[in-house]
């Protein structure tokens, strides 16, 4: 187990125009402002019944957690920093109840008077691997990294760069998911935590039946698990990372290849995405030329064929909790 909380340089913060531009995206009438607008709401409602300071997120570096946090850093800025209230601008009805939650219906997501009404205009999308910084001092975020076995070295220097941009407290902790979990909660740092913000999908492994709100299962640690992005498919994913208005940093090896990000010896560049040049060698095209969301894991096991989607599963995710 490991823990960063060194301060950071203050030129080192994620763009605030960029966390500012999510809630005018949220307005948008599309399919990505209704799924943006909905995670807003999760998120506040999360932040409402726990506070900042009893909540965590699990961050590994992945597309998926990738976003959440973007998102979370948007709404942290307009309670905290710009100092709204302090409030939700986005009311979305969430009810926790004996380890499940009602799930809202979109139409509960209501706007605030107080939210911004421009709306998005085009610009050229920064490559991946850039982050753009200001000197604006976000809150501290409270984060867990579950490390998975033999990560990729890309991964870990992302998630170090992650660290400086969104002004994370990051813990790792080894060992099954229920294991690492319980020695997060152990640490100074995670003492007091009562909630934490997971990136899990519908089509993730344990995702298809998950809530917005829900509580561990009987055995696990106690903490309830927050889905802010449960609802969004693999295509909204990559929208939301390269539109141009957000700019969202992410792991370059998205750019080659790879959908699914686990250990070394078990993830391999998406045979979907693998094309054959002239002379015959392979190449890949990046993860958000993915045509079908249900082959994103097909590089996942073996590295054999389309056939092995859902490859052996290990602790990269917090799919089980």
């Amino acid at each position: 187990m490991s823990v960063d909380t060194s301060p950071n340089n203050t030129d080192t913060y994620i763009d605030p125009s960029s966390l500012d531009a999510v809630y005018d995206l949220a307005q948008d009438p599309t399919p990505l402002g209704e799924m943006i607008r909905e995670a807003i709401g999760v998120i506040d409602r999360g932040l409402d019944i726990h506070g900042l300071d009893k909540l965590s997120i699990s961050f590994n570096g992945g597309k998926d957690c990738t976003v959440l946090l973007h998102l979370l850093s948007a709404v942290l800025r307009k309670r905290y920093v710009e100092g709204i209230g302090y409030g939700p601008v986005f009311q979305v009805d969430t009810v926790v109840a004996d380890g499940a939650m009602v799930s809202p219906s979109l139409s509960n997501a209501t706007l605030s008077p107080s939210a911004p009404t421009t709306k998005p205009t085009p610009s050229d999308v920064l490559p991946s691997t850039t982050i753009t910084t200001t000197t604006a001092t976000p809150p501290p975020i409270r984060s867990v990294y579950v490390l998975c076995p033999s990560p990729f070295p890309e991964v870990e220097e992302f998630v170090e760069s992650s660290i400086k941009a969104y002004n994370l407290q990051l813990v790792r902790v080894s060992g099954s998911m229920r294991v690492a979990l319980q020695a997060y909660l152990d640490t100074k740092e995670g003492q007091g935590i009562e909630a934490v913000l997971v990136g899990t999908r519908r089509n993730d492994p344990h995702g298809g039946k998950l809530d917005f709100l829900q509580h561990c299962d009987p055995g696990w640690p106690k903490l309830l698990r927050v889905h802010p992005i449960i609802n969004w498919s693999y295509s909204q994913v990559w929208q939301y990372l390269r539109h141009p208005r957000l700019k969202v940093p992410y792991c370059h090896l998205y750019d080659v290849g790879y959908t699914s990000l686990g250990s070394t010896y078990n993830t391999f560049k998406n045979p979907a995405l693998q094309v054959l040049t002239s002379d015959s060698s392979p190449t890949w095209k990046p993860a958000y030329a993915l045509e079908h969301g249900n082959l994103e894991r097909a590089g996942r096991g073996n590295g054999a064929g389309l056939e092995n989607r859902r490859g052996v599963e290990v602790p990269v995710a917090l799919n089980g909790i």
